[in-house]
Formats: C-alpha cells, structure tokens, sequence
C-alpha cells in the first residue's frame, strides 16, 4: 500500500495519509475505552467478592445493574 500511496499526488496522498491517521486514533480511543469497560467490570466482580450490593456497585462503577446481577450469578467468572 505505501508504494500506491507514493505514486499518489500530493492532495490525494494527503487525503488518504489523513484517513488512516484517523483510523488509527480511532482504533486507540476504542482501545482505551474497552479497557476501561474490563477495569469497572473486574472492580465490580471484586466488590460483589467483598459483599457490595449490586445497586451500590452501579453507582460507582455505571454498569448496568443487570449485567451486575448476571455477574452474580455466574459466581465472578
């Protein structure tokens, strides 16, 4: 691909360098944000571990109090 890119005019190559530096921050951002996503759910199985009622542990970590429900129930896989 960086051999098409090269032969590219200059206006064209900067559209498409453009695009895949933003795909790229894209893909870090949804990165960041899944793992934020684990971290609240690994907190969540850790409080429900010290006995936190699921109503308790949504409101510090804003997971659905369903998904805390299941969590329970599956025993904190």
């Amino acid at each position: 691909m960086r051999n098409e890119v090269e032969r590219m005019e200059t206006k064209e190559k900067e559209r498409v360098l453009e695009w895949i530096i933003s795909y790229e921050q894209k893909g870090k951002i949804e990165g960041r944000e899944e793992g934020a996503e684990q971290e609240k759910r690994h907190i969540a199985k850790r409080m429900l571990m010290k006995g936190f009622d699921a109503q308790t542990i949504h409101e510090l970590t804003g997971l659905p109090v369903t998904e805390i429900e299941e969590m329970k129930q599956g025993g904190f896989k």
